[in-house]
């Protein structure tokens, strides 16, 4: 079966298994963010209709995707467009423990013409699984875990994953402070043309600062490192590996009404010409509304469905 179809078939039964413990009946208070109630009561904060639902904690995303990572043999770049779906489902509200799932698929073509000349491919379709569990503490400690499945049909079809897990705490109702890592779990062998390559993800780890504005925009900027990647370049040779090397990036959320927002997410692994350039930009849509801190909610998932930004791939 195709990833779509198994997606889809992955999704219906964990709906079918979760649903009796989605809230459902639940009062919900309506009004401008500031009348709200704290976020660790029952609903979550920032809720919008009256009664809580099961798509409460569902975020609906489509916008713009570009990426260049070692995986592109160092003579080609993406663009293109990205839509996401990632929902998070309270489990157990008292103790703030929920499970999230989700799915992406990104269509780019490729924007340098060296790789269709060379090996013949033009075009790039990659789909995305998280699933995963989290816990958002009524004391200001965040847990998550979640495994990233990506099937990834590009000059090669191929299947990677690794598991990224996030630690944070909220100073205060403005900021959160927390790390984030990522570690490769399965890599793959491929074919560029006629050379054999194998592609497997790359080891991360980030240090974050999150912070809510007054105008209900949130910015979260981080700093970290990657493990060492491959510098291969299919046109002008192969160059010794780096070694642990610096990452940097951000995303930010900027609410336009409390069911509409505007998203980003950006990383960069060192050096520019041979690391990764990752970013996408697009609209969210909560149709549960409650799209003024949006990360700070019960029923939202702590960590984002997959993307380049977050599935950085090396080519070995």
């Amino acid at each position: 079966m195709k990833p779509s179809i198994l997606t889809t078939l992955f999704a219906a039964t964990l709906l079918a298994i979760l649903a009796p413990r989605i809230g459902s009946g639940q009062e919900c208070t309506e009004g401008w963010p500031g009348d709200y109630p704290p976020i660790s009561e029952s609903c979550g904060a920032f809720q919008s209709t009256n009664r809580c639902s099961w798509y409460d904690g569902l975020e609906l995303f489509a916008g713009l995707d570009g990426s260049k990572q070692p995986q592109d043999f160092g003579v080609n770049a993406q663009f293109g467009g990205r839509l996401h779906a990632n929902w998070g489902i309270p489990l157990w509200e008292d103790s703030g423990i929920g499970f999230q799932i989700g799915t992406a698929v990104s269509q780019t073509d490729y924007a340098v013409s060296v790789t269709e000349a060379l090996e013949g491919s033009s075009s790039r379709t990659q789909s995305f699984i998280t699933a995963g569990i989290y816990q958002r503490s009524p004391s200001g400690w965040n847990l998550g875990v979640v495994y990233d499945h990506l099937y990834q049909d590009h000059y090669d079809m191929v299947t990677l994953g690794q598991i990224r897990s996030a630690v944070s705490y909220e100073l205060g109702t403005s900021d959160e402070l927390g790390v984030i890592g990522m570690l490769p779990v399965m890599g793959s062998d491929a074919s560029w043309g006629m050379t054999s390559v194998n592609l497997r993800p790359l080891g991360q780890g980030r240090l974050y600062w999150r912070h809510w504005w007054e105008s209900g925009v949130q910015t979260t900027f981080w700093l970290g490192a990657s493990e060492s990647h491959h510098q291969n370049n299919a046109a002008l040779g192969n160059s010794p590996k780096t070694g642990t090397v610096f990452a940097y990036g951000a995303d930010f959320q900027a609410p336009l009404n409390n069911y509409l927002a505007l998203y980003g997410e950006a990383n960069f692994i060192t050096p520019a010409d041979t690391g990764t350039v990752d970013a996408y930009l697009g609209i969210a849509f909560y149709p549960g509304g409650g799209a003024f801190k949006w990360q700070r909610r019960q029923s939202t998932a702590l960590l984002p469905v997959a993307s380049n930004p977050s599935f950085s791939v090396d080519l070995r």
